[in-house]
């Protein structure tokens, strides 16, 4: 069996591989992967892997060579192998490419210029299809970094079979699956069972991780409360303080960087190769942006009142592969909430919370994804009201009437406490009947009026419902998708990589039967 695959980073990828050649005899054709560097896990190990992986027919490119500007146009000597009726198809792909290239733009870089780069990687990767026999695509994530979605983009025109590991909330579950959208139930799937009979005849496994409380995730939350400072004086002096370090830190690493580890500098791949410190000074008006916006979100947001009738939505940070390219049409997050805004009942609020680590300093590329017109433009619309990043999110999920979302774990949170959910782009969670996923006004309106009808009993059965199918599917397995969490997982490592196996060989006797 003939495989390829994108962005290999981590030691577990690599050992979830070498099982599977040991298994199916799989070949890898091709594969992007990470410098050593930049690898997850022990070097070592990853380097043994990759010599019983990568034979002399594999093609194997670094992701550095098909990112930044120079090496792509190096490509363009590549004989032409494309025509006008498969770039047509790729026009969403080509459209979800110039979203997802603001995070590799330091400056201005024109659409044109952008496309010019677009028309050579999907050429590129064309005429690697064209010289192999691929069976199966595995990956370990859905694409999106601007490189790797065009691959997959070009591998699902293709009809090319993909098997994909996704994250899932599920207490130290990930998730697997054969298609691009993630499954939905079968119409009826076990409709006539009462909530209590579904629940009995869950595995022990997935009940006991349902009810297990999410270390890693609340890891996360906790990091993310560090990014939040209370509204008053001295909170905008010590946003100005975080500023004047932060701009000291940058001029250090600009002056003198042989003394700091190398980094990737991704953020200015499609602005070409810069010198350390021209990088630094180019990414300062950014750090003054991030600055400056969450002075205005303190100013413009505030405590609400919980005793309203509410739907809840909080954003996500961007960019991240949550919204872009999971939230599909809806990964800019206005669209979703003036459809939201519009869609409200009588009577009925809209509480928009801005993520906390949107302002994060670290993560430049977050600054091409917001700016006070958005934060206007939301703040006009009728019954609209932003919240304090101080209000406490765990209590606006309880007491909302719904809770919506982009992607965002907090659906998933939501649906655990009995609270319906709206999301609008491609969930982990989507299969769930207690979601929706409205595509216009006249569905969200649809959506709110059916899903404020259901009872705590309706949802919890709903969930039920879909962890028992999904769970019979082999689409949840009880692994770790990062090396990170593998070192918070009670299971041994080498089962788990056992299981991720055994449920991609399950998946991929599925396709092979269709």
């Amino acid at each position: 069996m003939n495989i390829i695959t994108l962005d290999l980073n981590q030691q577990y990828q690599y050992e979830v591989l070498s099982s599977l050649k040991k298994e199916l005899d799989i070949h890898l054709d091709y594969a992007s992967i990470r410098r050593d560097i930049y690898n997850e896990g022990d070097h070592k190990i990853i380097q043994s892997l990759q010599n019983e992986l990568f034979k002399e027919s594999t093609i194997v490119e670094y992701v550095d060579t098909i990112l930044f500007a120079e090496k792509i146009i190096e490509k363009s000597d590549i004989p032409w192998s494309i025509d006008g009726e498969l770039l047509k198809s790729l026009a969403d792909t080509e459209l979800t490419y110039l979203k997802l290239s603001d995070r590799n733009c330091s400056d201005q870089i024109s659409v044109h210029k952008r496309r010019k780069y677009f028309y050579i990687l999907v050429n590129h990767f064309n005429s690697i299809l064209k010289t192999k026999n691929i069976d199966c695509a595995i990956l370990f994530e859905t694409p999106h970094t601007i490189n790797t979605n065009i691959f997959y983009e070009l591998i699902l025109k293709k009809g090319i079979p993909v098997i994909k590991i996704e994250h899932h909330q599920l207490t130290e579950h990930l998730m697997v699956v054969n298609s691009d959208i993630n499954p939905m139930l079968p119409e009826g799937y076990l409709e006539t069972k009462s909530k209590n009979e579904i629940w009995d005849s869950l595995d022990d496994t997935i009940k006991e991780s349902y009810k297990a409380s999410n270390t890693f995730t609340q890891m996360y939350i906790n990091n993310d409360k560090k990014h939040i400072i209370k509204a008053n004086f001295l909170s905008y002096v010590s946003i100005e303080l975080k500023f004047l370090r932060k701009f000291i830190a940058n001029m250090a690493r600009g002056l003198f960087p042989f003394l700091f580890k190398k980094g990737l500098q991704d953020y200015n791949a499609l602005s070409g190769t810069q010198s350390p410190f021209a990088f630094r000074m180019s990414i300062i008006p950014a750090l003054r942006k991030l600055v400056t916006l969450q002075s205005y979100y303190m100013k413009i947001s505030k405590e609400v009142d919980i005793n309203e009738k509410f739907i809840y939505i909080g954003l996500h940070m961007q960019p991240e592969k949550t919204s872009q390219p999971l939230g599909m049409y809806f990964d800019h997050h206005f669209l979703a909430i003036k459809i939201l805004a519009d869609a409200l009942p009588e009577g009925w609020k809209l509480y928009v919370k801005e993520h906390p680590n949107q302002f994060n300093s670290v993560k430049i590329p977050n600054n091409n994804y917001r700016d006070k017109y958005f934060y206007n433009a939301v703040s006009n619309l009728k019954n609209v009201v932003w919240v304090s990043l101080e209000q406490n999110s765990q209590q606006l999920i309880d007491l909302s009437q719904i809770v919506a979302t982009l992607t965002g774990t907090m659906g998933w949170e939501a649906l655990q406490k009995g609270i319906p959910v709206i999301a609008f782009g491609n969930s982990f969670y989507s299969a769930c009947l207690a979601v929706r996923r409205p595509m216009d006004l006249d569905q969200c309106k649809e959506s709110i009026n059916y899903l404020s009808s259901l009872s705590k009993d309706d949802i919890e059965k709903e969930v039920y419902r879909y962890l028992h199918y999904y769970n019979s599917q082999k689409n949840l397995v009880k692994a770790s998708n990062s090396e990170l969490r593998f070192q918070y997982s009670n299971t041994p490592r080498e089962t788990q990589i056992r299981l991720i196996s055994e449920s991609i060989m399950f998946n991929l006797s599925k396709i092979n039967n269709t």
